[in-house]
């Protein structure tokens, strides 16, 4: 790609595990329709069929595993969770790598699967204007970097951060809540000339956040969401709240980073015909583009610009909203076992009763025989 070609900017997804989720059907559907970008996905799956849209790349054409085998052998990262989930991650920006390398890209996206994405070739207009070189991410916090959204226009700078993992691949044995991709891109240099901070939600606040992380320049009509504004729109993860289902407006959740900034003070505004949104301060007149957002619910077969709008007016009015209804289903499973067991101990003294009676008019029966053939034996002797 050349400078010219900016206009139509690359958005790859990379994905290596067993079997495709449910949810990346409708996710790829949403973003070949408003993430404004060419579209592609190295994995080492098949191809889904019915997406026209998308170009499918198998990751054996190109990937060496062996770079990322040096950093998953020295790993502390949990390899059981969910299918290796962790290392997964991790991974993915080493394929990454060997991709720009393979396709000779001058620059790309990479987006995580479950997050929507929206007018791609504006952000990469401003960043290219930047003058800066390398890997652009969001940061969160001072120590932590969100991969939901990423722009890459320089390869070397993704063989640096994969040095880095392997340099670091033993973090986390001590600290579990550290242990993961997020915290090892967190760890890159803030005064770096190779790593970006790209506006994450504290940029809404104020223009440098508390934490003091320099962000890259000229990027104040824009925001990249790491995850708190997805979980304030969509809600958490349902398999991480056993069964109880989830509700959207959420300040923090358990597992996460808090936020420490006060959610409520947020304003936003639904893009029409899209799923677009924009997000204000209620201090300000300024609106920003939010050029992704983080589904962590998985929700992606029932987002639409319909149901993005009814949110944005519910967040606006300080009303929640189920995303996902709570499944009765296991209550619904132990209760039709305890009535099973019950109708199974109600039949058990039925037929107990039923023997009992039994039992007992045969036992009347007999002693009406014993008294009738005792007093014919009586009579039969007194006539003897």
């Amino acid at each position: 790609m050349t400078s010219d070609d900016h206009e139509s900017p690359i958005l790859v997804f990379v994905f290596a595990g067993k079997e495709w989720p449910r949810y990346v059907f409708p996710s790829l559907v949403l973003a070949t329709k408003y993430a404004d970008a060419s579209i592609v996905v190295a994995s080492n799956l098949p191809a889904l069929p019915g997406l026209p849209g998308v170009e499918f790349l198998d990751i054996a054409d190109f990937y060496d595993p062996q770079p990322f085998l040096s950093f998953a052998e020295k790993s502390a990262l949990p390899a059981q969770f969910r299918d290796g989930f962790w290392l997964h991650t991790v991974e993915r920006f080493f394929i990454l790598e060997q991709f720009m390398r393979f396709r000779a890209q001058a620059s790309v996206f990479h987006g995580e699967l479950d997050c929507l994405f929206f007018g791609l070739p504006s952000l990469q207009r401003k960043l290219e204007a930047s003058g800066s070189r390398g890997f652009f991410f969001p940061r969160e916090s001072k120590d932590r970097g969100i991969g939901s959204l990423v722009y890459v226009n320089d390869a070397d700078s993704l063989t640096e951060l994969c040095n880095h993992f392997i340099r670091n691949a033993g973090l986390g044995s001590r600290d579990a809540s550290r242990g993961n991709e997020m915290h090892l891109l967190g760890l890159t240099p803030q005064d770096s000339n190779t790593f970006f901070a790209l506006p994450t939600a504290a940029a809404l606040y104020e223009a440098t956040p508390r934490n003091r992380w320099p962000i890259v320049s000229d990027m104040d009509s824009e925001v990249i969401d790491g995850a708190v504004l997805g979980r304030w729109y969509f809600g958490v993860d349902p398999r991480n709240t056993g069964g109880r289902g989830t509700r959207n407006r959420i300040q923090n959740q358990k597992y996460a980073v808090p936020f420490e900034y006060p959610m409520s003070e947020l304003r936003f505004r639904h893009v029409p015909r899209t799923i677009g949104i924009q997000v204000r301060h209620e201090d300000s007149l300024h609106w920003r583009t939010v050029h992704c957002l983080h589904v962590h619910s998985k929700i992606h077969r029932k987002i639409s610009p319909g149901k993005v709008r009814r949110l944005t007016r519910r967040l606006n009015a300080g009303r929640s909203s189920w995303i996902v209804l709570p499944n009765f289903s296991p209550q619904l499973k132990s209760a039709k076992r305890v009535l099973r067991h019950i109708r199974m101990l109600a039949t058990s003294a039925e037929v107990r009763q039923s023997q009992i009676k039994r039992t007992s008019s045969r036992a009347t029966n007999l002693r009406k025989r014993v008294r009738r053939i005792t007093s014919k034996m009586r009579a039969n002797g007194r006539s003897a």
